[in-house]
């Protein structure tokens, strides 16, 4: 029975990424399920590279653990964020972007 909880709150995780806590999918309306598909593929490449390149970020820093025992940032977050800061100074760190993007080509 845990094993089962387990995998269901893998799954739960994924969508609070896909969703609320991380891409917004449900905000971009799509309706044709083309579309759907497509964005979906997308999705999941950049969850895994969000989520890899969190990995690697959080073997040389750690997340702090707040005062109630729990991580401030989940691993997928601190990938996200990474990236997201890395893009939007991709002028300045250009070798910062070539790093994670290798993460990714490793999968």
């Amino acid at each position: 029975m845990l094993e089962d909880y387990a995998k269901r709150w893998e799954i739960e995780t994924l969508f609070k990424c896909l969703k609320s806590s991380g891409f917004n999918f449900e905000d971009t309306h799509l309706k044709y399920l083309q579309k759907i598909s497509k964005m979906m593929v997308l999705l999941t490449i950049a969850y895994c590279w969000a989520y890899i390149t969190g990995e690697w970020i959080t073997t040389h820093s750690p997340i702090k653990i707040k005062s109630h025992g729990r991580k401030a940032k989940s691993v997928f977050r601190v990938g996200l964020d990474t990236i997201g800061e890395i893009v939007v100074h991709i002028d300045r760190k250009i070798k910062q972007f070539q790093r994670v993007v290798r993460l990714l080509s490793c999968t």
